[in-house]
């Protein structure tokens, strides 16, 4: 089976590369988590849409391409001409020293560290308007200029891939079936407590019920942050990604629902004339006093 864009996939995976000799782990599903007993290592899987850019564009290629069978893990190897690309001579550029320093001083290009010392390893972000990309690594810094390697930082590095689909959702699947993995990729379990229904073809509903609210014994500064974490956080990035919904759902507006339930104590009532009437409240004191 091969899965085409827009297709969500519940996946474990672990991508490596060699440096050196050495061994690093790029990207990984798995966690290192600290027990009493010492750490130990949890696969979280990660539940993706293809087409997203999520994971590296070369490992988005590779699910597309291969034929997948769901539960089956996989090992493969990607040469780096299918990764980051093979290193090229002719992205080594030559920048004169003072024209750096200046890009520097306005701010043009940032080093890794914020300083405005330069050292061959350095990288170099160009500043795009606040927002910082890739630029390159320092080589060398001559006399009169700098040279900076445009590379890729992992071109020329073989990746090492190993995953396992554990489910996949495709587009043409229903929308109760897309709705369902589009909560718990952004509420986790906590999306059990979320209800949801279309009340017509292009208008969703999604309530959260009371019984979220009952596991907490108090409303509190910590119970609020967990609230915070697990609700309306998740809330707010999936609200921001609405394509999701709309694009895959086929609906036009999302009404969310917060349920509540207040207990009021009801007055007690007497028979008056054969007629009810509310008691108030300390009655019987007010009576004791009279006598």
């Amino acid at each position: 089976m091969k899965l085409p864009i827009g297709s969500y996939i519940i996946i474990s995976y672990e991508i490596k590369y060699l440096e050196r000799g050495e061994e690093h782990i790029l990207i990984s599903t798995k966690e290192r988590i600290t027990k009493e007993e010492g750490e130990e290592e949890v696969d979280k899987p990660q539940i993706i849409r293809l087409g997203d850019g999520e994971i590296p564009e070369f490992f988005e290629k590779l699910l597309q391409e291969t034929d997948i069978e769901i539960g089956k893990e996989y090992t493969i190897e990607v040469p780096p001409e299918e990764a980051y690309g093979v290193r090229d001579m002719k992205k080594l550029e030559s920048i004169p020293l003072k024209r750096f320093r200046r890009f520097l001083q306005q701010e043009r290009l940032v080093l890794e560290d914020r300083s405005k010392r330069l050292a061959p390893g350095k990288v170099v972000y160009a500043n795009l308007g606040g927002l910082q990309v890739y630029y390159g690594r320092i080589l060398h810094v001559g006399d009169r200029d700098v040279i900076i390697d445009r590379n890729h930082p992992l071109a020329g590095k073989t990746m090492h891939v190993k995953f396992k689909i554990h489910k996949a959702i495709r587009p043409d699947a229903s929308r109760e079936e897309k709705l369902d993995v589009i909560l718990q990729k952004f509420f986790g379990d906590v999306g059990s407590f979320l209800k949801t229904r279309f009340p017509s073809e292009t208008i969703l509903e999604i309530e959260l019920s009371k019984d979220y609210f009952m596991k907490f014994a108090k409303i509190d500064r910590m119970s609020a942050e967990t609230i915070l974490r697990e609700i309306y956080v998740p809330k707010t990035l999936l609200l921001a990604k609405a394509s999701l919904l709309f694009k895959d759902l086929g609906v036009t507006k999302i009404t969310w629902i917060d349920e509540y339930e207040i207990g009021i104590e009801s007055t007690p009532k007497t028979e008056v004339e054969g007629k009810t009437q509310e008691e108030p409240v300390g009655n019987e004191e007010l009576d004791s006093k009279k006598n």
